[in-house]
């Protein structure tokens, strides 16, 4: 149901239940306050039902991000027969997330990172007021990262626009 134009949004921060499963694998250690926000995210996932049920009637399309935002939004996208762009200094991120020095992991995490069960919705740019006025209501962080567009695939934008080469995807 996403059309072209259509704002990409996200609810909540992306990347820190993939955090979590590195740190419980021991890949990766972090500083206790972050370590345990991850982990809290992978264990005690929060559904977004209140969310996807005050979407109705705003949004054109949502999925969960289950297996990663590359990888639902492409499913967002072949549903829709679009493509789109997303900015990626706009992708939400945790402090914790934000702490993690490897450039590559954390990308990892924030683009391909799994189970963290926020939404990913489209919806017109003209929604945008109410969508801001709902992210108050429910008291949850609703962010824009981007546009839908025609064409096919997910493409991610560096500060100035211009595509990031990544060789990351999402769980298949």
């Amino acid at each position: 149901g996403a059309r072209p134009d259509d704002d990409i949004w996200v609810s909540g921060t992306l990347g820190d239940a993939a955090l979590g499963l590195a740190i419980r694998r021991d890949n990766y250690v972090a500083p206790d306050a972050h370590r345990n926000l991850a982990i809290d995210r992978l264990e005690l996932p929060t559904p977004r039902n209140n969310l996807g049920l005050a979407l109705r009637g705003l949004a054109t399309a949502a999925i969960d991000v289950s297996d990663g935002l590359l990888a639902d939004l492409g499913h967002l996208c072949e549903r829709s027969d679009l493509g789109a762009n997303i900015r990626l200094a706009d992708v939400p991120v945790s402090d914790a997330l934000r702490g993690v020095e490897d450039e590559s992991m954390r990308l990892r995490f924030m683009l391909s990172g799994g189970d963290d069960y926020e939404l990913c919705f489209t919806a017109p740019h003209a929604a945008q007021a109410n969508i801001r006025r709902l992210q108050g209501v429910l008291g949850l962080p609703l962010t824009c990262i981007g546009t839908m567009r025609s064409g096919q695939g997910v493409t991610v934008l560096d500060e100035v626009g211009l595509p990031v080469s990544l060789t990351v995807g999402g769980f298949d």
